[in-house]
């Protein structure tokens, strides 16, 4: 009997020829499984937010809408709901450092990613040398490296910025800092490219991402993130 990665209470389950053959998928006890809310079909167009239906929704309108940011970000795709479930899972990945929590989603992020992507190079949003110190990692390469352990790690934060989850949702659209620079140029040149991220909630970093990776020469940059705010 395996037990659940996230509360460590036992799976209980009945014999079959599923249940045999695939038990490395069982990762979740039914009491852990029954608070992860999937996105279904019904959710935003370009951006995955759950709604009733798939056309584009108002924030990403607005996205396009503006001169500045307009055709940054071709699309993002996500696996769960930012709920109450996934704010404590974050808080023990992301805070409080049990980095293996992110095994428990491999397979779901590396079909995502052969779904919706396929051969575009994967890139990890970074953390700033402060943040990395906090940390002593980066929740977003370890997302990464689940998907392809062949990743592409040109991006460097060069500005410290303040928390995104202390900003108020006007603040996170408006801001045009440029707190990303591309190390390597040649690799990104004419490419697809797919930023891996933890959650995404306005999008505001994602596209401050893209930005200086289309400035570099990609030829479209898009982003996958483990939930949807």
């Amino acid at each position: 009997m395996s037990s659940c990665l996230y509360c460590q209470k036992a799976i209980e389950e009945q014999l079959s020829w599923d249940t045999l053959f695939r038990r490395e998928y069982r990762r979740f006890c039914y009491a852990c499984s029954q608070q992860m809310i999937w996105i279904n079909t019904l959710h935003c167009s370009r951006c995955y937010r759950p709604q009733a239906d798939s056309a584009v929704c108002l924030d990403c309108v607005r996205w396009e809408n503006s001169t500045y940011w307009s055709s940054k970000l071709t699309r993002n795709v996500s696996l769960l709901s930012y709920n109450e479930w996934a704010q404590d899972f974050v808080a023990r990945f992301k805070f409080r450092g049990d980095v293996v929590l992110a095994k428990a989603f491999e397979q779901e992020l590396k079909r995502m990613y052969a779904r919706n992507f396929n051969q575009h190079l994967i890139v990890p949003i970074p953390l700033s040398e402060k943040r990395m110190i906090e940390r002593g990692f980066n929740q977003s390469e370890v997302l990464a490296r689940c998907i392809r352990t062949n990743i592409t790690d040109v991006l460097v934060r060069i500005i410290h910025e303040e928390k995104t989850s202390k900003k108020l949702r006007w603040q996170r659209v408006a801001g045009r800092s440029r707190p990303f620079e591309v190390t390597n140029q040649k690799s990104v040149m004419s490419k697809n490219v797919v930023l891996v991220d933890d959650i995404y909630t306005t999008g505001a970093t994602v596209r401050k991402a893209a930005t200086v990776l289309l400035e570099a020469g990609a030829t479209s940059v898009s982003s996958m993130t483990l939930f949807r705010s």
